[in-house]
């Protein structure tokens, strides 16, 4: 998203004087200050591609299956992470003296937000979230756990089921664990991703670095 802002800004540069000395002014001020810029460096990268994903939120699937529901839930809970990182990089750019900074904080306050953040929590797990980092394992759980519960029968039903499966397969990873200590984590390893592949159907690419 910020290389194709950037290319924007290259290929049609702004000819406003006004607009060009506030952007420079916003870069000095951040250039000396070195709360307020690590502030963003750490905030910023929490975001993923948000023209992909308003993409993704405003298309409508021809056909809906297992795919299409998980990737919409999926697409929803980055949307709700968003929200809720929303209000930290507002406070972080109102701090700032520069008068572009503090608009733009002052736009990410928005009544939408609120209402887009209070309708999400009326049907999902407030604790659900998603982030880049987790593995494949902890996001289809937390896909999975992130409606809330008396919202559609047959989906409880299947949940409940999925949550047997996932305690049957560390129950047994724990019995090949014991009888096969002296083999090694990679081996247990190993044999958690066939399991989940067996009994799941779902394949995982595994790593032994990682797991």
């Amino acid at each position: 998203m910020g290389s194709r802002l950037l290319r924007a800004s290259i290929m049609q540069p702004y000819n406003d004087l006004a607009t060009i000395q506030a952007r420079l002014d916003t870069i000095e001020e951040l250039c000396n200050s070195d709360e307020i810029f690590f502030s963003l460096v750490n905030i910023l990268p929490k975001f993923i591609d948000l023209d992909h994903l308003n993409a993704c939120l405003v298309n409508i699937p021809a056909t809906e299956n297992f795919k299409t529901a998980s990737n919409t839930i999926s697409n929803i809970l980055h949307l709700k992470r968003t929200l809720e990182i929303l209000p930290i990089l507002s406070a972080t750019c109102q701090k700032c003296a520069g008068a572009l900074l503090k608009l733009i904080g002052a736009n990410l306050e928005s009544e939408d937000r609120i209402f887009l953040h209070e309708e999400i929590e009326k049907h999902l797990n407030p604790e659900a979230s998603i982030s880049k980092k987790k593995q494949l394992c902890n996001i289809r759980s937390q896909i999975t756990l992130a409606v809330l519960p008396g919202k559609n029968g047959l989906l409880d039903v299947a949940r409940r089921t999925y949550q047997e499966t996932i305690e049957e397969i560390h129950h047994e990873v724990g019995e090949y664990k014991e009888l096969l200590s002296c083999a090694g984590a990679f081996i247990v390893q190993l044999l958690y991703q066939l399991l989940i592949e067996y009994i799941t159907g779902i394949k995982l690419l595994f790593n032994a670095s990682r797991g």
